[in-house]
Parts: structure tokens; sequence; C-alpha cells
């Protein structure tokens, strides 16, 4: 009976041997695109349609961008010159190779073309974020493959360009963070260009760094394919730039840029640049709680009196402001009103009715009008309170959400905690008289 069972194992496990090596040998399935210029190949059919619909759903989004001025016209996906062949190897639970994904061109034998191969290991799973920036490197590698390149020639996509048009991507989806443009901007922590141009290895930043990178390449990016002729200079630029073996700042600098443009220029068209991007847009909406500190600012003005002094008015304090002669009225009134309008545009949908309000009663208060502006004035404050308080609860839950469910720790909240400080960080104190006695309270009061 023993010996039964041993043959019956050994036989057993032959036939899972033969299976795995069968499996092994078996040909991959074949996804192509309609141009025919993308190939996707693995073992799984859902995996290979899926990586197929996500890098095709990318080339479209890149046309859009960065439209190729020499494309043919109706042109919807970002035209390839060279085949990309992307290759799905292994699954879940594989040995983890030193490389998930790995991009090489090839010249094609026997013709003046290439080939560029993207393999993607499993065993991770697929990452679609490293898909989506592997892929784009790829589709940015082909525009300088040509016969002029030679086999040993190395060719390599700068960080900076990939990173800079997936950022300039997550604006057109309207997922980029402006607010994180402005602070930057703001505070002056934007990246030096030629050391955002030269940086090879963005990976070995701290999160607040690549943070500040990413910030600084979408901008620079956005900046230049807004010039006149922006586009063009951009695809002259790529058809040389991966393939450049020169200085990289150089080749940048001339393409880019007039020749003798000094470092002063520069810095100059940068801080313009940047000014311009950060600019608000009417079709942005607020938040409640940002829609709400808006308005605060809004509902009150100063109005400089006949003695020279400068006096703040607020509109829940009405009856000082009908005080005042007409003429004075309307200087303080006028301007309310017009940022009431334009708040209106942005506003968080629920405050606009609040707003016709405040709308309605600035303008009785220029004729000199008062009746039901109390009552009205009441009735207003008490739903703005309530939309505050429900700002609140929103954003409090929605913190808690994001707490409670994130999937693991990513160690870089310290990164952030620093790049929030360095935000909000003053100039350094300079030390005399009047801060050492304020100094001197705060520590009596602290004891």
């Amino acid at each position: 009976m023993n010996l039964r069972l041993f043959f019956l194992t050994c036989l057993l496990a032959c036939q899972s041997l033969v299976a795995e090596e069968a499996a092994e040998r078996a040909p991959m399935s074949r996804v192509v695109s309609s141009d025919e210029r993308l190939q996707v190949f693995g073992h799984d059919n859902k995996s290979i349609s899926a990586v197929l619909s996500q890098v095709t759903e990318l080339r479209q989004e890149l046309n859009f961008v960065v439209k190729d001025p020499d494309a043919k016209s109706g042109n919807t996906v970002f035209p390839l010159q060279n085949d990309l062949i992307i290759t799905l190897y292994g699954e879940v639970g594989d040995p983890v190779p030193e490389k998930l994904f790995a991009i090489q061109p090839r010249k094609v034998d026997g013709t003046s073309r290439f080939r560029i191969d993207l393999a993607v290991h499993l065993a991770k799973g697929l990452n679609r974020q490293r898909l989506r920036e592997t892929a784009l490197e790829a589709l940015l590698m082909d525009r300088c493959l040509n016969n002029s390149i030679r086999d040993d020639q190395p060719v390599q996509v700068a960080p900076w360009l990939i990173t800079g048009l997936l950022e300039r991507m997550n604006w057109r989806n309207g997922e980029a963070d402006r607010g994180l443009y402005k602070a930057l901007f703001k505070n002056g922590m934007m990246m030096d260009i030629e050391e955002m141009v030269t940086l090879t290895e963005p990976d070995k930043l701290d999160a607040a760094e690549r943070t500040t990178f990413r910030v600084s390449a979408g901008a620079f990016l956005m900046a230049m394919l807004n010039q006149e002729g922006g586009e063009r200079t951009f695809f002259d630029y790529l058809s040389v730039a991966p393939s450049y073996e020169g200085e990289p700042f150089l080749l940048f600098r001339n393409t880019f840029f007039t020749a003798g443009l000094s470092e002063e220029g520069l810095a100059k068209w940068w801080a313009l640049q940047l000014a311009n991007l950060t600019q608000e847009f009417v079709t942005e909406t607020l938040s409640p709680l940002e829609t709400e500190t808006a308005l605060a600012e809004i509902l009150r003005g100063d109005l400089e009196g006949e003695n020279g002094l400068v006096r703040t008015y607020r509109l829940m304090a009405f009856q000082d402001i009908l005080a005042l002669p007409e003429e004075d009225r309307k200087m303080l009134l006028g301007p309310m009103s017009e940022r009431i309008k334009l708040l209106s545009f942005r506003a968080f949908p629920s405050y606009r009715p609040l707003l016709a309000g405040y709308e309605r009663i600035t303008a009785q208060l220029i004729e000199g009008e008062e009746e039901d502006v109390a009552d009205l004035l009441m009735i207003l404050e008490e739903k703005r309170n309530a939309l505050h308080e429900v700002g609140i609860r929103t954003r409090d839950y929605l913190d808690w959400y994001q707490i409670t469910n994130a999937s693991r720790l990513t160690g870089e909240f310290k990164d952030y905690q620093r790049l929030k400080q360095d935000l909000e960080s003053k100039n350094p104190p300079h030390p005399g008289p009047v801060d050492r006695y304020l100094n001197a309270v705060q520590n009596l009061y602290d004891n």
C-alpha cells in the first residue's frame, strides 16, 4: 500500500512539473493598437488588454497636451515613429527581480527602424502609476530614435520631462494642486532651473524635495508650452535631448532661450512665468471653508477720514456705514459689491444665494436705505454659521477617512511636516529692545 502511494505521489509530481514546463513554453497572447505601433504580450488576456487600454489612454492625453505640429490632422493619439513592445512576465508571488520595469531601445535588423522593448514583471502585481511613468518615457524616447544613433549610444529621457508632462496632464484633469504651486513660489522654494534639468535620480530625494521637483518641472514645462511656438520648440528639443552626449543644460538653454540671456534674465523670466501660472482662475470653485474666509474678508472695507486716519467698516455694523456721506458710502460699498459679484463665480454653490443677499444689502446701503437690512443680515449670518460648521465637519470627516483607510505607512510624514514648517516659517527674528521686552513678559507669563 505504501509503495503504491509512493508511486502515485511521484506520478502527480511529474505531471505537475510537466504542466509547469508546458505553461512556461506556452505561447504568449498578443493585443495590438489600432495604429499597430503598440503591442502588448502576456499570458493573461485581461492583463494585456488592461495595459493596452491604459497606454492608449496615456497616448491620447499626451497628444492633447503636446500636439505634434507635424502630425496628421485628426490624429487622436500621440504618434509613434517606431514600435513599442510591452511584455508582461511572471505573476504575483514570484521572486522579485532587481527591476520590475525595464526599457530598452533596439535596432531592427535589416531596417532603419527601431523597436522599444518594455518588460514588466508582475511579481508585485501591476503598478499602474509606474507603468504610466515608464510608458511615457518610452513614448518620449521614440522621438529621438533614428539612423544617427549608434548601437552603444546611451538613450535616456530626463526625469524632469517625464515628471513635467505628468504634472501637465494632472492640470488638464483637474488633479493638480494650484495651492502648492503658490505656496512654493511665494516662499521662494522652487527648484533652480539648472538643478532641475540636470537631476538624474529623483527617487533619491526625500518627499519634500520630490514635491519641489515635481512642481518645478510641471511649472517650467507648462510655461514653455504656453510660449509662442512652444510645442515646436519642445519637439525640436525632444528629438535630440534623450541621445545627447554633451552638457544637458547647455542644450536645454540653447533650445529654449535666446543666445546671450544672462542668469539674471533667466531668473526674471522664471519668476514671471510662475506668477502667471499661479494666478486664480475665475472658473476655479472654492471649498466651503475657502469661500467663508474670502467672504469674511470682503465684508469689511477701509476708508480714510478727513483727519487722514484709516477706519475699518464692517457690513454687520451697517448703522456706521449709513452715517457716512453718500459719496463715502459709494466709495466704501462700490468695491465691496464688485468683489461679492466676482466671488459668486468661484464660491461654493451653497454660498451663492447668500452672496446675492449681501449684494442686495450693499445696493440698499449705497442708496441710504435700511429697510429689512438688520433682519436680512441676521438671517444671512445664521446660514453662514451653519455652512461653516458643515464645512468643518466635512473636512474633519475626510481627514479621518483618509487616515483610517490608508493601506500602508509610507514613512514620509516627517518629510511633509518639514515642508509644511518651511512654508510657514517666517524671516529670522532680529533681536532688539522690543523683542527682549516681549520675551521677558512671555517668560513671566509662562512661569
